[in-house]
């Protein structure tokens, strides 16, 4: 399984890799975690980072390593990550793909929010340059950091060639497989408050108890924290077995379950 962000380092390494760009791209990983592997497309220039040189404890007399250390010479560090390093670098960009944490507090765990509290000092400190991933996420930066707005460029993400349009036998497949029997809505991402699928749900259960529809509404993606409030209305309802939760989706099934909702 992978969430949103892992999905974007693993096809951002990809594409920095490409022989043509004729680029000297090294990885850094703790060493200790193994899973994150599964982001990298190849297995060279890896460089891990030993335990501890890894997190950034902050107070008195706390030690920031050179992340040299590590890679050897670089020009740039490209941070992808959203918890302060106990590194040093040449020149530092980050990417920062939502401020939902400091937006909506209420919605998050408290490991989340704390990570987020030690970040913005760490942004405003040590980013060269800080990359957003949408103009929206860019104003929210911009208005809870304070951080100058030439430090900070949009960059959106790309479309990977894997989403194209499937045939009617590839969506028969899928919609087997993961037991779609009639027409149905589709919501892809993690099942936590702030992205809004218990206002989903409500609305689904209510347009059926309005409208008879024959629908189902097919959710892709591992439920997480705070997802009482989704099941909760689910389990009160007649029509619970016309929302399928499937957990993570296989790659290779996403364009399929896509091409097949209305």
């Amino acid at each position: 399984w992978a969430t949103g962000i892992q999905w974007s380092r693993r096809h951002l390494f990809g594409a920095l890799s490409a022989d043509a760009l004729e680029l000297d791209l090294r990885v850094t990983y703790p060493a200790r975690d193994v899973r994150c592997a599964w982001e990298l497309p190849w297995a060279r220039d890896i460089c891990p980072v030993p335990p501890s040189m890894w997190s950034y404890r902050g107070g008195e007399g706390a030690a920031r390593y050179p992340i040299e250390a590590v890679t050897g010479p670089i020009d740039v560090f490209h941070m992808t990550l959203f918890a302060p390093p106990a590194h040093t670098f040449p020149k530092l960009v980050c990417t920062v793909h939502d401020l939902m944490p400091l937006i909506i507090p209420e919605t998050y765990p408290k490991r989340i929010l704390d990570k987020y509290a030690a970040m913005v000092p760490f942004w405003q400190e040590h980013a060269d340059h800080i990359i957003c991933v949408s103009e929206y996420t860019r104003q929210d930066l911009l208005a809870h950091t304070g951080i100058a707005p030439e430090r900070t460029s949009v960059i959106y993400h790309g479309r990977h060639p894997h989403f194209t349009r499937r045939d009617a036998a590839a969506v028969s497949s899928v919609r087997h497989r993961y037991g779609i029997r009639g027409p149905y809505f589709l919501g892809v991402g993690s099942v936590v408050p702030h992205k809004g699928f218990h206002r989903l749900c409500n609305a689904f259960l209510r347009a059926k108890d309005e409208t008879g529809m024959p629908h189902q509404l097919v959710i892709v993606g591992r439920p997480n924290w705070r997802n009482s409030e989704v099941f909760s209305a689910i389990q009160k309802s007649r029509h619970v077995q016309d929302i399928i939760f499937t957990g993570y989706a296989a790659f290779e099934d996403l364009p399929a379950l896509y091409s097949g909702a209305e």
